[in-house]
């Protein structure tokens, strides 16, 4: 049997013990759904300045203005008061 020294076994256990609390799943954020209403109003504010100042503006992430600016086309159609647009799975008959 091989013989380990006292500072190799203690670097091994606290790398495992690193690995154990990384690995633990951290607690998912609730989904948050918007209504068209603001969704447009985001959409012309980054128009007039950028996706990341509308972002901050409206509270939101850049890449989700990027999103709702891709769809503008099919929020405009919508209701105001709706939250989701073209996410049905009816939505192509």
């Amino acid at each position: 049997m091989r013989k380990i020294d006292i500072n190799t076994r203690l670097a091994g256990q606290l790398w495992m013990l690193l690995i154990l609390q990384s690995s633990t799943k951290m607690p998912r954020e609730t989904r948050k759904s918007y209504p068209v209403s603001l969704k447009l109003d985001a959409i012309d504010y980054a128009k007039t300045t950028s996706n990341h100042v509308a972002a901050r503006m409206f509270g939101v992430d850049h890449t989700q203005i990027s999103r709702w600016r891709m769809k503008e086309e099919d929020l405009r159609k919508a209701r105001l008061t709706n939250r989701r647009v073209g996410s049905s799975a009816f939505s192509n008959i």
